[in-house]
């Protein structure tokens, strides 16, 4: 399974072509996706970004790298 995060315009050439399986974007972008991915629209894609990525990854949001 593949995650895409599309967030700005500017990158519809590469979006158009993905072979994510998934999609978290804006409302606004999301018709500039493939058919082919589902399409997961929020209000903020950066932060929906870092919520799914603190499930996956707990300890990537904290800044203390230096203690691992």
């Amino acid at each position: 399974m593949r995650l895409l995060f599309f967030i700005q315009k500017n990158m519809k050439s590469l979006a158009s072509k993905t072979k994510a399986s998934y999609c978290i974007t804006s409302k606004n972008l999301s018709n500039l996706l493939p058919a082919s991915c589902k399409k997961i629209i929020v209000d903020n894609v950066l932060i929906a970004t870092a919520q799914i990525t603190k499930i996956f990854y707990p300890n990537s949001i904290t800044d203390d790298f230096d203690n691992q």
